[in-house]
């Protein structure tokens, strides 16, 4: 049975060191997928963290925990389509390296070493007093055409998508009255090579460490 089946401008900060990218801030980055691990929750959502080169994993839900499909599902399936693929396989147990050590994960085999352009999103709230830092995958593109899973369907339009999110994917989106000011001040506040105190997508993993983040804090039906 296949985990997944298919149905039908700015880059404002990166940081380069032996060749990969560090991504700090909301844009649309070459990216190497390395694993997609699956990830479940105590109240029953499933979500994917998307293992970069040298950057922070990013946990995006798949399905809520009233099992009904999210927004970041409709990303997953897009991908499948950019790749050519009809489904995903299952999961599989997969041996994730990481800076210091190697820990064992389900991974969806189909989803390793790829080369893709991704659209990641940082939004910043607050929860119960503390700042949160929720980053997410927006959109995927082919890595060589530019091309949309849409538009790879489609067979033609390659590109054009991408043209249009790149006036507004920079943009970091601000909630509950924080402002960047306030965000700023509290990420120096906070060791860079640690998760900050309360924030769901650790800052861990910018200095060369891919880190496996846990999802937001919070509602999962969001």
């Amino acid at each position: 049975m296949a985990f997944l089946t298919l149905d039908a401008s700015a880059i404002k900060s990166v940081e380069k060191e032996g060749g990969s990218s560090y991504v700090t801030t909301s844009g649309i980055y070459d990216l190497t997928l390395k694993h997609a691990i699956v990830a479940g929750t105590n109240g029953g959502a499933t979500g994917i963290n998307y293992l970069f080169n040298n950057c922070n994993s990013y946990g995006n839900y798949i399905l809520g925990k009233d099992g009904k499909s999210l927004f970041s599902r409709d990303v997953l399936l897009s991908l499948t389509a950019i790749l050519g693929l009809t489904e995903l396989a299952d999961p599989e147990a997969t041996q994730v390296q990481f800076k210091s050590k190697t820990e064992e994960h389900p991974c969806l085999p189909d989803l390793e070493g790829i080369e893709v352009k991704a659209w990641i999103s940082f939004e910043y709230s607050t929860y119960n007093g503390e700042i949160k830092e929720k980053v997410s995958v927006k959109r995927f593109y082919n890595a060589a055409t530019g091309a949309t899973g849409s538009e790879t369907l489609a067979g033609e339009g390659f590109g054009v998508t991408l043209e249009k999110d790149k006036a507004y994917a920079d943009t970091v989106k601000y909630k509950d009255g924080l402002d960047a000011e306030q965000v700023k001040a509290w990420k120096a506040s906070n060791n860079p090579n640690s998760a900050p105190k309360g924030n769901a997508a650790a800052a861990a993993g910018f200095g060369g460490t891919p880190v496996v983040t846990p999802f937001p804090t919070g509602p999962q039906n969001d």
